[in-house]
């Protein structure tokens, strides 16, 4: 039986979750987490009154080429040993995307143990974060930066709402934060250390959120607005290497940062980060901004979606001169001739702007004439994916 979690069943979800996930806590972080998990709501498959499997539903929003999508993030799924292979993971996800789509929710994000197991269910890659770890002394050399860097607070919050919302806006994907989040994920969780960079004006245009340990500068969060508040926030990690032997910071895959050092002799890595599934597939095109062309433009998706059903078939988009869609799911039955084919898994990594249509195509991913492929080429926008919070 699958059912919302209750105030009594919270008990059992945190020794799930505990164990699930190799975890301890303490009993300051136990009280927190039951604090935490009073205010989320987490669905359970319960064998009689033992709950046997969950997972936990974050209403939330991303920005996609600079609109507000509501995003449902799914998190802490876990299941006891002894309930393994008997389908209730997969039963709590399809009632998952039945309640997101009822709630209008038309994407969900989630951060995979495996991205095999949950490409199952529809979720596909999303973005791929680039993580930077270089020795103190190649530190970027930056010369003199007009403007200041201060320390700062949760008190902060405003500036840097206004930060975070400029720089969110140059990627597809971004979480719009709100103060409940930064107060939950970031000064909570996260904060360390918090340095704020204002330009001659005294206006906020950069932040840092890093820590040190061990001789490591950890940077959680380089946000900025423009090239002159990075350079000043670079000079400002900088004056760090004499206390530590190594610094470490992640970036989009787009980010150059080789480039600005004298001696780029630093280890790089790309990781896949967080996978992505369209919920509903007519109201997340409806909503999607197209290239705004000046003309026309028409195509057909005809879908594949196995966990949810409603998105199986055959739609047809009409794109006006704007950029603004129509969408129409046509009947069952109707041929699909002229039409693309693909998988939901495909149509959500290519919308979120992961990868190319034409590249789809020569995958066998995204099937169909190759005029259709130009066509959806064209009005698709590029903007590289990124995403930088937990969950």
């Amino acid at each position: 039986m699958i059912r919302k979690l209750v105030a009594t069943d919270m008990e059992q979800c945190l020794a799930l979750t505990e164990f699930a996930f190799k975890l301890q806590f303490t009993p300051e972080q136990r009280a927190d987490r039951l604090a935490q998990m009073s205010i989320q709501e987490s669905l359970g498959f319960f064998d009689e009154e033992q709950l046997a499997a969950k997972l936990t539903l974050l209403p939330l929003e991303i920005i996609i080429h600079n609109r507000s999508y509501a995003m449902c993030g799914v998190a802490s799924v876990a299941t006891w040993p002894e309930y393994r292979r008997q389908g209730m993971v997969g039963n709590l996800m399809n009632q998952s995307l039945r309640l997101m789509r009822e709630r209008g929710t038309t994407v969900s994000v989630l951060n995979p143990f495996s991205f095999r197991f949950y490409d199952k269910y529809g979720w596909s890659h999303f973005c791929e974060i680039k993580r930077y770890r270089f020795q103190a002394h190649l530190a970027p050399r930056i010369g003199e930066v007009k403007g200041k860097v201060r320390r700062g607070s949760s008190h902060n919050l405003a500036e840097l709402q206004s930060i975070y919302d400029t720089f969110a806006r140059n990627f597809n994907g971004m979480l719009q934060r709100d103060e409940a989040w930064w107060h939950s994920s970031i000064f909570r969780k996260r904060l360390g250390h918090l340095a704020i960079y204002y330009d001659e004006a005294g206006t906020p245009k950069g932040y840092v959120l890093y820590t040190i340990k061990e001789r490591l500068f950890d940077l959680h969060e380089l946000v900025y607005v423009d090239d002159q508040s990075r350079n000043g926030l670079w000079r400002f990690i900088a004056n760090h290497a004499p206390m530590v032997d190594e610094f470490t910071f992640i970036a989009p895959t787009d980010d150059r940062f080789s480039f600005v050092l004298e001696e780029p002799a630093i280890r790089t890595e790309i990781n896949a980060c967080y996978m992505i599934r369209i919920v509903d597939v007519a109201a997340f095109l409806q909503q999607y901004p197209f290239l705004a062309t000046g003309h026309s433009h028409q195509f057909r998706l005809h879908i594949q979606d196995e966990h949810a059903t409603w998105n199986t078939g055959l739609f047809e988009v009409t794109v006006n001169g704007e950029g603004e869609a129509s969408v129409i799911q046509m009947p069952e039955g109707t041929p699909s001739d002229y039409a693309l084919t693909c998988s939901i898994q495909t149509l959500s990594s290519m919308m979120i702007g992961y990868i190319l249509p034409v590249d789809l195509h020569k995958m066998g991913r995204l099937v169909g004439e190759s005029m259709d492929i130009d066509t959806l080429h064209k009005v698709i926008p590029h903007k590289v994916p990124f995403f930088m919070d937990m969950f």
